[in-house]
């Protein structure tokens, strides 16, 4: 008996999918409608690369709200900083009360406080703006949740 050594090939045939050990779920800082898609499921994405595009129509109405929100605290500190001065005025000859008075004062630094926070949440949004799509955070290939 003799003994050889030779390479043995076993093939086996199987049908099915092949899927990746790993996933990563996308979200978005922002809150908006899709407007156009960049990549189909199944195609290979690198990190950073726009997944798609978001349409700017609803951030810019968040915005143009905003800044009306804004406009509106203006007009309402100006308006209690106009009755505070005469409020003063009437508390030097005691026809106002010094609760009266402690009352319109608060409710102006109130109203620089929410303008302060106004002035804030604007920026905030207009900032938000600027990326008008879904980035990818790594490399991979998307997939739905079908």
């Amino acid at each position: 008996m003799t003994v050889e050594k030779q390479l043995l090939h076993r093939e086996v045939r199987l049908s099915g999918s092949v899927m990746t050990a790993h996933f990563s779920h996308v979200s978005a800082e922002v809150a908006g409608l899709i407007d156009r898609l960049e990549i189909e499921e199944g195609d290979s994405v690198e990190s950073g690369e726009v997944l798609c595009s978001l349409d700017p129509t609803v951030r810019r109405h968040e915005l143009e709200g905003a800044r009306a929100e804004l406009a509106a605290t203006k007009a309402r500190l100006s308006e209690s900083k106009r009755l505070l001065r005469e409020a003063r005025s009437l508390s030097k000859d005691k026809i106002v009360p010094q609760t009266e008075l402690a009352a319109k004062r608060a409710k102006v630094e109130i109203l620089r406080a929410n303008l302060r926070r106004q002035k804030a949440e604007t920026n905030r949004i207009h900032e938000r703006r600027r990326p008008s799509g879904v980035s990818s955070m790594g490399a991979g290939r998307p997939r739905s949740n079908r």
